[in-house]
């Protein structure tokens, strides 16, 4: 998708990671990631080009993934990627979670609203 690699600028952040604008700690298998993230602007690039947002970050993990070893010259540099693309995926997996609830919330909608109608067409039976 065209959309994907501005995405992985704007949104995923791309150029902030290899102008060294994050923080990042490791050692062993513990590590702390840090990196200033301005939701308005990422709130309003999926407003301007209504996009899915799901799809989307998909995709940045695979580009951030794809891009660990042609970043070898610089192992922070390379965590910091892999970081994002985790950071990207507990995103996703939060959009996800939203998603599946709004779902059952607009399911339970539907299923009351054919329980009232059923209680109508009972009470004029009734009558």
């Amino acid at each position: 998708m065209i959309f994907a690699k501005l995405a992985h600028s704007f949104v995923g952040l791309y150029d902030f990671l290899i102008a060294g604008f994050y923080e990042l700690e490791f050692k062993d298998y513990d590590f702390k990631f840090e990196l200033e993230i301005n939701k308005a602007c990422e709130e309003s690039f999926f407003r301007i080009f209504k996009l899915d947002k799901k799809q989307i970050y998909t995709l940045m993990i695979h580009l951030f993934l794809s891009m660990l070893p042609l970043h070898n010259d610089n192992e922070k540099r390379q965590f910091a990627l892999l970081a994002n693309a985790l950071r990207l995926f507990v995103e996703l997996e939060s959009l996800k979670k939203l998603s599946l609830k709004n779902t059952q919330n607009d399911e339970n909608i539907k299923n009351e609203k054919k329980f009232k109608s059923i209680k109508n067409r009972t009470k004029k039976e009734e009558k």
